[in-house]
């Protein structure tokens, strides 16, 4: 029985592929800037030192369109990371999430902006049509009419 818990135990500390131990022993025997292949999850992945802090490429689908991620800090056994850029600083998807959010905010609003000045202008331009001091004037004693914005010719 005793047996029996302590493989069970064991299972459920190493389900990831990683004990403490492990991790110990890649920072105690990796160099620093040395790159080597690390098998974890039936995955291979890159793994590197710099700074003291081990580092995992990002191959992760969930990463594809996170163009900042490149390493992910490899500093816990559970698989919750840090998430880095190519210069190993912290990127905050919070952030960048909210900046994408901002950006395209911002964008749609300058898109209505946008139609909003082309109604404008388009109304500006119906109501000068109709505006008998604008482009042209109709009616008149003679029944005639004059057309043009200043120096046109007059008919009547």
């Amino acid at each position: 029985m005793h047996q029996g818990l302590v493989s069970q135990e064991w299972l459920n500390t190493s389900a990831s592929q990683l004990t403490y131990h492990g991790l110990e022993q890649l920072h105690a025997r990796l160099s620093e800037k040395e790159l080597v292949v690390f098998f974890r999850n039936n995955h291979f992945s890159t793994l590197t030192k710099r700074g003291g802090e081990l580092y995992l490429l990002a191959t992760d689908l969930g990463y594809l369109h996170e163009r900042e991620v490149v390493w992910e800090r490899l500093n816990q056994i559970d698989g919750d990371s840090v998430l880095c850029d190519g210069d190993f600083q912290v990127v905050d998807l919070g952030a960048t999430a909210a900046a994408a959010v901002a950006a395209v905010a911002a964008a749609e609003e300058a898109e209505i902006q946008q139609a909003l000045a082309e109604m404008a202008a388009s109304e500006a331009a119906d109501g000068r049509a109709a505006d008998p001091n604008a482009h042209a004037a109709y009616g008149g004693a003679g029944g005639g009419a004059a057309y043009g914005t200043g120096g046109g010719a007059a008919y009547g």
